[in-house]
């Protein structure tokens, strides 16, 4: 405000377009938390829960007594390569998560290069969200 306040308008301007993709991102991740909380999203999910743990963190973990389920939350266009990469670092941090039931990771990203071929991962984009 004091920014504003002396005229400072062009820098305000500028360090709020610089942050504004870290506040759509984390928006985005409480929208797909919120979603799978209220089974917008339904899994057969029993509660919803973020994870971390000695510096991993899992965006999101929708879970019941049989199943679990980790969801990476990306608000940006992933190519192929970067979903795949995504992916493998979400199933290895899954696996530090004491669970013993059924596991599977999922991404949620804005976009995703080349989606249709990737019929074999568990990917879902902003296009699909808005069908929920």
């Amino acid at each position: 405000m004091a920014d504003l306040e002396i005229g400072n308008v062009k820098e305000v301007y500028n360090k709020i377009l610089a942050s504004l993709n870290e506040y759509y991102g984390k928006m985005f991740e409480n929208l797909v938390f919120e979603m799978l909380k209220l089974k917008i999203i339904d899994f057969g999910q029993k509660s919803v829960a973020k994870w971390w743990h000695k510096g991993e963190e899992i965006d999101v973990l929708a879970y019941n007594n049989n199943k679990m389920i980790a969801f990476e939350v990306k608000w940006k266009d992933l190519s192929f390569k970067e979903a795949k990469g995504i992916l493998r670092d979400l199933e290895r941090k899954l696996d530090k998560v004491d669970f013993d039931g059924e596991k599977e990771c999922y991404i949620i990203a804005k976009s995703i290069e080349g989606k249709e071929k990737l019929k074999a991962l568990d990917l879902m984009d902003l296009e699909k969200l808005i069908i929920f």
